[in-house]
């Protein structure tokens, strides 16, 4: 059943579709949903057709209540970091129901201190740095500009600029810390320090005035360690002498007075974070110097008061490219902000949010590392709603469908009590259907039927109903059929005489998948090879024979070509019993390798470099090349004179840097499988990331360290396989039959990474 033989499509599912949405600053909108979750936030997706890729945007909008308000939340330190559910833990310690939130500001890298303002419960945790911020009033309502804190230590006489505080020390102005900022000053040079108590019950904020008794005086040129409970003043001795008096004229008793003035509103908020950039003043766009498309992260604020989380993804080909600061200010624009200022971005884009029925938060967003990364700070939603355990809502799962008509759907039930605590679904629940979309039955299982959108329904006695759109589609833009056993794209059938293959078909319209199986389409075939049935399950003749197999949707058909024959012979030294045969088929016939000779592939023969490039060469399509004299052993007219001069200008195959390029040299396992994998970056650098982990590698000691991400990418991808004692090493010249294997599994995977990401 499974001698297939098949060409994979050579463009990728998403990217051969042609409707088109509702244009908006994003793109067309393909797919989406604006739902309520618990506090009374709304949660919306968008996915968006940028005529050639995608966009994927998630966003909470809350309106300020007594029952959700937001709080800045960080480590035990504000240099401290941690993932979204270990910064939400903290915060759960305390007694606070986390429902939402977002990565906050930018951060040093290196340390993980915040570039801007860190306030919560109203006290001063880490200065502004002169950035912009977003702060939150005890009611919920928001703040976006520049504090622009004015910060003066009083010594006797004189008073001097306080250059920061909770920030990194200042090397030629006073700076200040409190036991918020870390273990230590960070500072390892030498430096004068004085531990000070607070002579008063007033707090440390953004406005205040506040007097202070010296306990003792410290010279180091190690990092200091903060007292708890205590406050330090710090002047490096790199400042000027008029500072070095101030300090010098210090003793046990002392008192020094320490003032801070911001710009009006700031000192009445509760929780404010730093922001790098603002995007939106009174509606308007502000400069910024960064519009690159990534990753983005931000917040808007509406002009009757709501709130708005934004996330977009980025760096991800297939699923969402991200936007520019640009288009990010536009959209929020779009969307009804009037203020907005941008969060740290990039892998640190993250959002995370409690769906109705949920006992926690998930997030919802996918990051471009592929985990949630840690960051310094973060903005989060956090409830005061008690708990009942008495369903009154209800929500529905999946959020949005988009179907071909005979597709059956399973919607799942979930409730939630007045305060969005997750709670028992009641029995009596009944589903419904609006609009001529098709059927439910009582275990909430959907079968579409006509075409156009509509609702899907659950409503219970005293609980609110949940209501989610399905839009069922009689045409497709799209079918593609699929390898049944291996989920590859197929665009031509080779089937041995009376083997059964198992296709599967798939559709997509205005650049969504539809929900589909196999019994949505009519399958059929033309000339004698054979039958197929409802299922798809195709049986070859017993003669040869060609012809086609179509599949038809509505209006659309696709055609797949169908050859029925037993494989050409293939070398006299393959045969079917070599654990290398299928590969060698699969390189031969798709034009990859040459026989040796018309009757030997000779697969145990070393791979020249001369030959690896011309593989790659025609991989690629065989582009063509304009002869350039790079290699004194590449002259023009060779075999593999275009392979090699296109290797070297993508940047994929290097020469030795002495002006050869080593044609007839052997390619080394290690040497193969870095080409490969500069060939899979080249292709989508998103999809193949460096991973420099070695897991593979207890048995290679000989391996070359360069060479250990990509040996472990080809490895653990199934792309390389490690053979008998007998198989090269890393460092010793590998054999056409490997190479041809290789070349065949990442074929295979390949396909499989533009299927996840289609």
């Amino acid at each position: 059943m499974k001698k297939i033989r098949f060409i994979a499509a050579v463009a990728a599912f998403c990217l051969l579709l042609t409707s088109s949405g509702l244009a908006a600053v994003l793109g067309s909108l393909s797919d989406g949903y604006i739902t309520t979750a618990p506090g009374g936030i709304r949660l919306a997706k968008g996915v968006y057709w940028t005529g050639n890729n995608y966009r994927t945007e998630n966003y909470i909008e809350y309106s300020p209540s007594n029952e959700v308000f937001p709080v800045v939340a960080y480590g035990s330190k504000v240099t401290n970091y941690g993932n979204f559910s270990s910064m939400a833990a903290l915060e759960e310690s305390r007694g606070r129901r986390v429902i939402a939130g977002i990565n906050g500001d930018y951060f040093n890298t290196w340390d993980y201190q915040p570039l801007g303002i860190v306030i919560t419960e109203g006290i001063l945790r880490s200065s502004d740095g002169g950035n912009w911020a977003v702060g939150f009033h005890a009611d919920g309502t928001a703040l976006m500009g520049k504090p622009s804190m004015k910060m003066t230590v009083t010594i006797g006489p004189d008073v001097y600029t306080l250059a920061c505080v909770n920030k990194a020390m200042n090397s030629a102005e006073y700076s200040f810390f409190t036991s918020d900022y870390a273990p230590d000053t960070k500072y390892r040079s030498a430096a004068r320090y004085a531990v000070l108590n607070l002579l008063s019950d007033e707090e440390f904020t953004v406005s205040c005035e506040l007097d202070f008794e010296v306990e003792e005086i410290i010279e180091t040129d190690k990092a200091f360690d903060i007292p708890d409970e205590k406050y330090v003043l710090a002047l490096a001795d790199t400042a000027d002498e008029w500072r070095k008096e101030g300090m010098d004229g210090l003793e046990t008793g002392s008192v020094v007075t320490v003032k801070i003035e911001s710009a009006p509103g700031w000192s009445e908020v509760s929780y404010a974070v730093g922001s790098l950039y603002k995007l939106l003043t009174r509606g308007r766009e502000e400069p910024y110097p960064d519009n690159d498309q990534a990753p983005r992260t931000a917040v808007g604020l509406k002009a009757d008061g709501t709130v708005l989380f934004y996330t977009i993804d980025g760096r991800q080909s297939g699923y969402s490219v991200g936007a520019s600061m640009s288009v990010l200010a536009k959209r929020l624009s779009e969307l009804g902000c009037v203020e907005a200022c941008i969060m740290d971005g990039g892998g640190s884009t993250g959002i995370n949010a409690m769906y109705i029925g949920d006992k926690t938060y998930s997030q919802i967003n996918r990051p471009s590392d592929g985990r949630p990364r840690a960051v310094t700070n973060y903005i989060m939603l956090v409830s005061t709603a008690p708990q009942t355990g008495r369903a009154s809502q209800l929500a529905l799962y999946p959020l949005s469908s988009h179907v071909l008509p005979g597709a059956r759907i399973k919607f799942d039930v979930k409730a939630a009590d007045a305060g969005g605590y997750a709670a028992s679904v009641p029995s009596a629940v009944s589903f419904g259907v609006e609009g001529a979309i098709g059927s439910i039955d009582a275990d909430g299982v959907y079968t579409a039927s006509g075409t156009g959108r509509g609702k899907i329904t659950a409503d219970g006695p005293g609980q609110s109903g949940a209501r989610v759109d399905v839009n069922v589609v009689e045409t497709p833009d799209l079918i593609t059929i699929r390898d049944g056993a291996t989920n590859r794209i197929l665009s031509k059938i080779e089937i041995m005489p009376g083997e059964t293959a198992e296709l599967k078909a798939n559709a997509a319209a205005n650049y969504t998948e539809l929900v589909s199986d196999n019994s949505c389409y009519e399958w059929s075939v033309t000339g004698d090879i054979g039958s197929i049935d409802e299922e798809g399950r195709f049986t070859a003749a017993a003669v040869f024979a060609e012809g086609s197999i179509e599949v038809t949707a509505g209006k659309k058909t696709v055609t797949i070509p169908v050859k029925v024959a037993y494989p050409a012979g293939i070398f006299e030294d393959v045969t079917e019993t070599d654990e290398f045969f299928e590969a060698v088929k699969y390189v031969t016939e798709a034009g990859l390798f040459n026989g040796m000779s018309q009757s030997e592939f000779m697969p145990y023969s070393d791979m020249t470099r001369a030959m690896f490039a011309t593989v790659l060469w025609r991989a690629e399509g065989q582009p063509e090349i304009e002869y350039k004299d790079v290699f004194s052993d590449v002259p023009e007219g060779k075999w593999y004179t275009p392979a090699v001069i296109w290797a070297d200008s993508e940047g994929i195959v290097r020469g030795y840097g002495d002006g050869l390029f080593g044609v007839s040299d052997p390619i080394t396992t290690e040497q193969a499988a870095v080409i490969l994998y500069r060939y899979a970056q080249s292709k989508n650098a998103d999809a193949f990331p460096d991973d420099s982990d070695p897991e593979y590698f207890d048995d290679f000691p000989e391996a070359s360290e360069y060479a250990l991400p990509a040996l472990n990418w080809a490895y653990s991808t199934g792309i390389m396989r490690k053979g008998d004692e007998s198989a090269p090493g890393p460092r010793e010249a590998t054999h056409r039959h490997i190479v041809a294997s290789a070349f065949m599994n990442y074929s295979a995977y390949s396909i499989d990474v533009l299927k996840e990401m289609a």
